[in-house]
């Protein structure tokens, strides 16, 4: 079986961890977003079961080596889809995981085990407060409609109630958009590198 394609959506600069402007400054926000993408791309490459990795963004990757494919502003929900039928579209790798690029304590079991979950059906991770959707594995052609946004894990969830969901894993429900985020990251063993 051929392995995972994954795409993390990276917002454009400026517009990064806009929730803790009041806490850290622009630069800093940059320098955390930068170090959680930069951390999150290093973990998909040590995951045997990901084949190919895919940056959707604004502007050309930071990192030389990684595919891009460009954000034209239509919407999170709108540029994934795009980009998932780009791939489909080429009877590429059907298989898709979709991950957020601020997951610092993110590691390659917890890909690898979204993704036997998602064999052959849809696997959902939710954020630690089961509102939102950190990563979601599209392991099958099935007709889905994204609503990464608020609520989107029950709007994900009953797209695909057979879905497998993925919890207790930290490294998938730990994100970083808030105060608090960043101080259980940091509890829990998370620095910038």
């Amino acid at each position: 079986m051929t392995g995972w394609t994954v795409i993390v959506p990276l917002k454009a600069e400026g517009a990064r961890k806009t929730r803790l402007s009041d806490h850290l400054s622009k630069l800093a926000r940059e320098r955390l977003s930068e170090s959680l993408f930069h951390h999150v791309i290093r973990t998909l490459r040590l995951c045997p079961s990901v084949a190919r990795i895919v940056l959707l963004s604004d502007g050309p990757s930071p990192i030389p080596d990684l595919e891009w494919r460009h954000d034209r502003g239509r919407g999170l929900n709108a540029e994934l889809q795009g980009v998932i039928d780009a791939i489909r579209g080429k009877n590429d790798a059907s298989r898709i995981l979709i991950v957020h690029g601020d997951l610092p304590l993110l590691n390659a079991d917890d890909i690898e085990i979204l993704a036997a979950a998602a064999r052959d059906r849809i696997a959902i991770a939710p954020d630690r407060g089961g509102d939102g959707t950190n990563a979601l594995a599209l392991g099958d052609d099935r007709p889905f409609t994204l609503c990464f946004g608020p609520n989107s894990f029950a709007r994900h969830h009953v797209q695909a109630p057979d879905a497998a969901i993925v919890i207790g894993r930290p490294g998938l429900a730990l994100d970083v958009d808030t105060p608090a985020d960043l101080q259980a990251a940091a509890a829990l063993g998370f620095s910038e590198r």
